[in-house]
């Protein structure tokens, strides 16, 4: 599941990786800067999809 929603969240032009998973929320990085009200968040698979915060990773 975590290659396909990548792949979901690539197709609509987001560079995601898996950050981690606990009782079923998935929490996925994002390469770039995407804002909360980011259009591309719309189509990204589950119920649950948005911002939470930013921090650079080096």
């Amino acid at each position: 599941p975590d290659a396909r929603i990548v792949e979901t969240l690539g197709e609509s032009g987001l560079a995601a990786s898996p950050l981690i998973a606990a009782g079923g929320l998935k929490l996925f990085m994002l390469a770039g800067y995407v804002q909360a009200e980011d259009g591309r968040l719309s189509s990204a698979p589950g119920s649950l999809s948005g911002v939470i915060g930013a921090a650079p990773q080096f």
